[in-house]
């Protein structure tokens, strides 16, 4: 029995620990662009909600906030498919795939 629980806790490990490595990190700049004055600003404070498709349509996967910088970070997502949701107003279709860094860079700008 003890050999049973051991091995069962050493695949539980080995499986958490294979999931993470698979997983992406995600960053990006939310900008918006000011027509009257043709320039671009950073967005501080931005709600940015994560959804996920769904054969039924989206469903909601995490929340953050842009720092003072306009940057927004999501960790430990699998490859595919997202929406990205600014403020909850502005949408934005995204793939995540393994970038060649510690994260995956995706800036978002709207008018």
């Amino acid at each position: 029995m003890k050999n049973a629980i051991r091995l069962l806790l050493i695949i539980l490990f080995l499986s958490i620990n294979c999931r993470a490595q698979n997983a992406v990190n995600i960053r990006g700049q939310v900008q918006y662009y000011n027509i009257s004055y043709n320039q671009y600003y950073t967005l501080p404070n931005a709600i940015v909600d994560l959804y996920v498709p769904t054969p039924s349509g989206y469903r909601f996967l995490s929340q953050t906030i842009t720092n003072g910088y306009g940057l927004y970070f999501f960790y430990h997502l699998l490859p595919g498919n997202y929406l990205i949701q600014i403020n909850r107003a502005k949408n934005y279709q995204i793939q995540v795939f393994y970038p060649n860094s510690d994260f995956l860079d995706i800036p978002i700008c709207f008018y």
